[in-house]
């Protein structure tokens, strides 16, 4: 298995990008269909965001570490020291009302375990890991 995206990015929304800056490299390099790339892009831009935007309370600079691998599987690792999320304990989204009448919230979630093969939360001591897996 072969590392591929090796990453530090502090909680500051805009450096997301850099992110998917490198998933668009990782396409390139290993000839990976474009959709699926934009996939995977979309994935990372969902959780990066959720952790930057709800895993800290504080006002102080908090270090994410993103790592992802390729063999016949994309195997990514976000790793975090911010607030433990477990979407099994989220309610549900709402599929079928309208936009105006939906609450927000939860589509993200929805979104990821529908788009990604595996998605699993786990709360290790110190660290918050949400592991992908997604077959090639």
């Amino acid at each position: 298995m072969k590392q591929i995206i090796n990453a530090i990015i502090s909680n500051d929304i805009h450096q997301i990008e850099t992110v998917s800056e490198q998933l668009v490299v990782m396409g390139k390099t290993f000839a990976l269909d474009e959709q699926l790339v934009n996939t995977f892009r979309l994935v990372f831009d969902e959780l990066l965001s959720n952790v930057v935007t709800h895993a800290y309370g504080d006002n102080q600079v908090h270090h994410i570490e993103v790592r992802a691998y390729l063999d016949s599987y994309f195997i990514a690792v976000i790793e975090h020291d911010g607030v433990y999320f477990d979407p099994k304990n989220a309610p549900k989204p709402d599929l079928y009302s309208s936009i105006e009448e939906r609450k927000i919230g939860g589509l993200g979630v929805y979104l990821v375990d529908n788009l990604i093969n595996e998605v699993r939360y786990l709360n290790k001591e110190n660290k918050r890991l949400i592991i992908l897996k997604h077959k090639l």
